[in-house]
Order: structure tokens, then C-alpha cells, then sequence
């Protein structure tokens, strides 16, 4: 595999990644990760366009710990919404 197809496959990720984030921008960390990913993106992009060389290594630990960290904060949000909508059948039977 090229650098220049790997740097692409990083850049697809870090873009759908980016989606994924945007999505959960309700959460404070979410949000610094948005960021980070920005930041990324850009440069990666820096290095397409002028053809430099990057740590192929280092990005794709950076992007692996971003995907954990959403799906994290996902899983997080999944939790809190299952607990509140048991709160909400609870109430209700508690008023018939």
C-alpha cells in the first residue's frame, strides 16, 4: 500500500469520524475531540496537498483513539437515555 492511499484512508476515516462527533456535540468531550479531529484533518490535508511525509503510525493511533473515545461517549448517552425512558414508564405507572 502507497503512503499516498493510506493518507486517503486516514483522511476517510477522520472525516467519518468527524460526522460521528458532530452528531454527539452535546457532550463537552465530544466537542474537544471535533476539534482535535479538525485539527488533523487539517494538517493531513496540508500534507496531501504538498506531497510532505507524515506519521502514517501516530495517525492512525490518534484516529483509533478517537473512534473508542466517541463510542464511548455513545455508549454513554445510549445509557442515560434507556435510564430516563425507565424513569418516564415508571412514573406512569405509578399515576394509574
Amino acid at each position: 500500500m502507497t503512503e499516498a492511499t493510506t493518507l486517503q484512508q486516514h483522511l476517510e476515516k477522520a472525516y467519518m469520524l468527524f460526522g460521528k462527533a458532530r452528531k454527539l456535540t452535546a457532550d463537552r468531550a465530544a466537542r474537544r475531540i471535533l476539534h482535535e479531529i479538525n485539527e488533523l484533518i487539517s494538517a493531513m490535508e496540508e500534507f496531501q496537498l504538498y506531497g510532505l511525509d507524515y506519521d502514517e503510525a501516530e495517525v492512525g493511533t490518534k484516529l483509533r483513539y478517537y473512534e473508542k473515545q466517541l463510542q464511548l461517549i455513545e455508549e454513554k448517552r445510549d445509557s442515560t437515555l434507556l435510564r430516563s425512558f425507565r424513569q418516564i414508564m415508571v412514573s406512569k405507572g405509578e399515576e394509574e
